[in-house]
C-alpha cells in the first residue's frame, strides 16, 4: 500500500492544535503521508503563545535535505516562517522543486502573537507567494499582504487578483453564512457553508491547507482538493471536543470515533 508524500515546513505547537502537529494529523487523515521540517518551536496551549524559538538556519536546511534525499515529495506545504532570513532559505531550498507548493501565510496566531513582521511581508510576496501553486490566506492576512480592504465579494476578488497567484481566501462572511473564495486560472469559485458555532477552532488554517495538500498529492485537481478539504475541516470543527481551557483543537480523526474497540 502506497501513500503519496507531503512535506510540511512549519512551526511546532506544543499544544498540538496547530502547526506541524495539526499538519501531520490532517495530512494522514486525508490519505497522504506527512514528513516535516520544523522552523520554530513555540510554547503554547489553547489559551495563547508564551514564547517562540526560531531554529538555526542550518538545522532547518539539514531537515529539508534529509527529507528530499529520501522521499518523493508531491506537495510542499509551508506554514510559519519567522523572518527574512528564513523566508530566503526556504525559498532557495524549494525554488527548483517539482513539488507543488501550498503556502499558508501565517502572520500571527489567533491569540494575536505576531510570527512575521510587516517589513518581511514584501519579501514573502516576491518569493514564496510568487512561487506557490496555491496561497491560503484568511481575510486579515490578505489585507496585510495586498493593502486591499475586504468588505464584500468585489473587494475580495480584487485582493485575490492583487496577490498574483492562485488563492483560496478563507473565512469570508456571506450574510449569516461563511464562504471561501478560490481564484484559479483567472476564474473565481465560491464554496458556501453554514457557520458552525464552535469554540474549538485552534488550527483551522493549518488543517485546511494541509488537507488541500494531501488531496493535491493524490492527484485531485485544485477545485476538488479545496472542496474535499473544506468538507473535512467543517466536520473536524463540528465534531471537536474540549482540549484545554481555551480554544481547543479540531477533531482531526473524527472518522475513527465510532469504531468498535
Amino acid at each position: 500500500m502506497k501513500r503519496e508524500v507531503v512535506l510540511s515546513i512549519a512551526g511546532s505547537d506544543s499544544g498540538a492544535g496547530a502547526g506541524i502537529q495539526a499538519d501531520i494529523k490532517a495530512i494522514h487523515a486525508n490519505g497522504a503521508y506527512a514528513t516535516t521540517v520544523i522552523t520554530a518551536v513555540t510554547s503554547q496551549n489553547t489559551v495563547g503563545v508564551r514564547s517562540v524559538f526560531q531554529l538555526p538556519l542550518d538545522v532547518v536546511e539539514s531537515q529539508y535535505m534529509a527529507i528530499v534525499e529520501d522521499f518523493d515529495i508531491k506537495v510542499i506545504k509551508i506554514g510559519m516562517l519567522g523572518d527574512s532570513k528564513l523566508i530566503d532559505l526556504v525559498y532557495n531550498l524549494t525554488k527548483d522543486s517539482k513539488a507543488k507548493i501550498v503556502l499558508d501565510p501565517i502572520i500571527s496566531s489567533s491569540s494575536k502573537t505576531t510570527f512575521i513582521e510587516s517589513k518581511d511581508l514584501e519579501l514573502l510576496k516576491n518569493t514564496l507567494i510568487k512561487r506557490a501553486f496555491l496561497t491560503t490566506p484568511n481575510v486579515d492576512e490578505i489585507e496585510l499582504l495586498t493593502s486591499v480592504k475586504v468588505e464584500d465579494e468585489d473587494s475580495a476578488k480584487e485582493a485575490c487578483k492583487a496577490l498574483g497567484t492562485n488563492v483560496l481566501l478563507t473565512g469570508m462572511k456571506s450574510g449569516d453564512a461563511l464562504c471561501d473564495l478560490l481564484f484559479f486560472d483567472n476564474e473565481f469559485f465560491i464554496f458556501n457553508h453554514q457557520k458552525i458555532e464552535a469554540s474549538n477552532t485552534h488550527g483551522t488554517g493549518c488543517t485546511l491547507s494541509s488537507a488541500i495538500s494531501s488531496y493535491l498529492a493524490q492527484g485531485y485537481d485544485l477545485k476538488t482538493s479545496c472542496q474535499k478539504a473544506i468538507d473535512y475541516q467543517l466536520y473536524a470543527i463540528d465534531l471537536a471536543y474540549d482540549t484545554g481551557r481555551g480554544s481547543g483543537s479540531l477533531n482531526h480523526f473524527f472518522m475513527l470515533d465510532n469504531l468498535d474497540g
